[in-house]
């Protein structure tokens, strides 16, 4: 009966951290795709901003 019990809480510690493994990817990931856009788009945006207030 305990030994059910620990494998229930492995089980579910198991799952929490690879939740929680998943998040931290996914923020990471997302940070990563924000900083390499805008990046990519900076100088253009500055370009554009020039020649505007030309």
């Amino acid at each position: 009966m305990m030994e059910a019990f620990d494998n229930g809480n492995s089980n579910t510690g198991d799952w929490s951290t690879a939740s929680t493994l998943g998040a931290g990817v996914l923020v990471v990931v997302g940070a990563g795709l924000v900083l390499f856009l805008v990046q990519a788009v900076l100088p253009d945006v500055q370009r554009y901003m020039k020649m505007r207030s030309m």
